[in-house]
């Protein structure tokens, strides 16, 4: 099923949370009085560790990480007017503002694909490109 829109509310989006794909990632960290528009995935029970492999909690054997890139958490979303619980990935590896830009300067070509390739999808999917188009402004400035 294709993922839908969906509104998390508390928290904020930021681009700093370690990847081994493509240096930083984008994460959510709490904070008041703010909203991340997003995608809600509906994963199959049968799907989820495959899921939460390829996104850095899990091993190959479907056990927590040591340091998994995000933890899951449980949270109300508010996909298309409506209200659920659903899991929510919470990044766990945050950079300093010094370490995230010697990340980003290290690896800007895989990072500037990374942002791109989210701009493209929070425009196919009508999500708000401000916050991405102003991490690729960051990095361009760098």
């Amino acid at each position: 099923m294709e993922p839908q829109k969906a509104l998390l509310s508390g928290f904020e989006r930021v681009l700093d949370n370690e990847s081994s794909r493509h240096s930083l990632g984008f994460e959510v960290h709490r904070k008041d009085r703010e909203n991340v528009e997003g995608m809600l995935h509906k994963a199959p029970t049968k799907d989820l560790c495959d899921f939460l492999r390829v996104e850095g909690v899990l091993d190959k054997n479907c056990a927590i990480r040591g340091s998994p890139s995000y933890w899951v958490t449980e949270r109300t979303i508010q996909p298309e007017g409506k209200t659920v619980q659903a899991l929510c990935l919470v990044g766990n590896r945050r950079h300093t503002e010094e370490g995230r830009r010697r990340l980003a300067r290290d690896t800007r070509g895989a990072l500037e694909g990374y942002i791109e390739a989210s701009l493209n999808g929070a425009s196919a999917r009508g999500i708000g490109m401000g916050p991405f188009k102003k991490d690729q402004d960051w990095l361009e400035s760098l």
